[in-house]
């Protein structure tokens, strides 16, 4: 809600102020402040938030929990229509007639089964805003990070937050996907290098890479990927201002971009 006030001192000047009020069945907000792709030797902490209804820090105490969770065996395509909500066909029958697809909803991170627990600690944002993390246990792969905590009146707040880790250095897949892209830094200057992880479940994938400047193509090449490839491109003192890179893949019946 916007509250408004006007008010008239005794000189007859009217003075006009407003302020913000939310409203909520809680009365705390948490959030846990991470990239959802993430380099696995980047991933040293986990930065937590808890604030009021007004976006003011607010200390909160709680556990943190966060689990490897086992990535299908298969990979998936999006349907082109929605999941019905009850299974006609036996699922041994379907399984054989639409082998990309999802017989339910197993595609989805949220419905992974947990493979190994990582770490359950305890947290008091009024000490620390960060939780670190033992390195040691960490492999590429999709985590869930579980923050359970409960506002001033003891009503529970859970929060979920996935995070997928890969190796930067490409040994290691990271995906049940058809192709997977990662650009690892963003922010480049002249003679520096762009550099695209690439990598696919498949025996082998070919990529469609372009770069572009201004609507003028400057590079347009095909890739093989097997299994992980890199895709590096140097920075020129004329790409100031933006360059744009286009990675186009197709597989399945289904292009990528």
């Amino acid at each position: 809600f916007r509250v408004y006030a006007d008010v008239t001192d005794i000189t007859g000047e009217t003075h006009s102020g407003e302020t913000f009020i939310s409203l909520g069945y809680l009365a705390l907000k948490a959030s846990i402040t991470i990239p959802d792709q993430m380099p696995l030797d980047s991933f040293q902490s986990v930065s937590l938030l808890t604030q009021n209804l007004q976006g003011q820090f607010e200390p909160a105490k709680g556990t943190l929990r966060m689990d490897l969770l086992r990535n299908p065996e298969q990979t998936f395509v999006e349907r082109y229509w929605f999941a019905p909500d009850r299974q006609l066909i036996p699922e041994a029958e379907f399984r054989k007639a639409f082998p990309n697809y999802a017989f339910k909803e197993e595609d989805r991170q949220e419905n992974w089964e947990v493979k190994k627990e990582i770490l359950e600690t305890p947290f008091n944002t009024a000490e620390s805003k960060t939780v670190p993390i033992p390195k040691a246990k960490l492999e590429p792969g999709v985590y869930l990070l579980t923050l359970e905590t409960a506002d001033k009146y003891g009503q529970k707040i859970e929060v979920k937050k996935w995070v997928t880790l890969f190796d930067p250095s490409g040994k290691k897949i990271t995906t049940d996907a058809w192709g997977w892209v990662h650009l690892l830094k963003n922010t480049l200057e002249p003679g520096q290098k762009a550099e695209w992880l690439v990598q696919t479940q498949a025996k082998q994938i070919k990529v469609l890479f372009e770069v572009e400047r201004e609507g003028k193509l400057l590079r347009s090449e095909w890739v093989d990927v097997k299994k992980v490839a890199r895709i590096v491109h140097e920075i020129q003192e004329s790409d100031r201002g933006n360059i744009h890179a286009h990675i186009h893949y197709a597989g399945m019946n289904r292009s990528f971009n």
